[in-house]
């Protein structure tokens, strides 16, 4: 019997969820850790232990994906103990959880911060999702604005060598199918203006999918849009509803 799972956790006003298909992949939307978690007499749930025990229970260090809708804070919180990231070395080891491919809006690449504000931890994500654009391996971006097209060609890299990285809006997400895994991740958000028109690289800039999954050749579908605004969910509905016949 085919099995897949949707888990969302408790981490209050934030968003982190998990997706276990009955092939035993594991995909993470966002990561929000409050460290009140930790304390027995904290209503909020300790979301490393409960990960990390998961992980274990299934004989694994590591999700298959990790997806950050956004670099909000109440979507990144105290994600950067947690991971192994792959541009430093302070950050690994220690029995820090693997991220085999992290999918990112092109907002997480693009956007610049104050000098203030380079601890942050969307700065390390930053860093991080740079890092394995520029070796070209562990991440895929979703959509290719001309602000990334000028990123990469300042780094020396050409689009066409990263292309097989990047998932347009529109587009499903590489590596999943319904033949494959029962499962499809359609990218609805982020559309291209979003980074090269808007001022806003977070939310509306943000990972909007629609998952579907198919059983025996049932198909269920939900919709994850994170903290998307209304007038991008406009945008998506004219789009692709069909056009009102006359």
């Amino acid at each position: 019997m085919i099995k897949h799972q949707v888990i969302f956790y408790p981490v209050g006003n934030g968003d982190t969820s998990q997706i276990i298909l009955d092939n035993k992949k594991r995909l993470l939307f966002d990561f929000r850790h409050q460290n009140q978690g930790e304390d027995d007499d904290s209503p909020n749930i300790d979301l490393k232990s409960q990960l990390t025990k998961e992980l274990s229970d299934a004989g694994r260090d590591y999700f298959d994906v990790v997806a950050f809708t956004h670099g909000d804070k109440d979507h990144i919180s105290h994600s950067t103990e947690f991971f192994e990231l792959r541009h430093a070395d302070k950050y690994q080891g220690n029995g820090r959880i693997k991220i085999h491919e992290l999918w990112v809006p092109a907002a997480m690449i693009l956007e610049t911060v104050s000098n203030e504000q380079q601890s942050n931890e969307f700065v390390i994500w930053r860093q991080e999702a740079r890092y394995r654009l520029k070796k070209g391996e562990g991440i895929q971006v979703f959509s290719k604005p001309d602000k990334l097209k000028d990123w990469l060609k300042e780094q020396g890299i050409s689009l066409e060598s990263r292309r097989h990285l990047i998932t347009d809006a529109g587009s499903i997400a590489k590596g999943f199918s319904l033949n494959s895994d029962n499962v499809e991740f359609f990218c609805h958000s982020p559309f291209i203006k979003h980074c090269d028109e808007g001022d806003d690289l977070r939310n509306s800039a943000a990972l909007i999918f629609q998952v579907r999954f198919e059983v025996f050749g049932v198909q269920t579908n939900y919709f994850a849009i994170g903290d998307s605004e209304f007038d991008v969910l406009e945008d998506i509905v004219g789009i692709t509803q069909p056009p009102a016949y006359e």
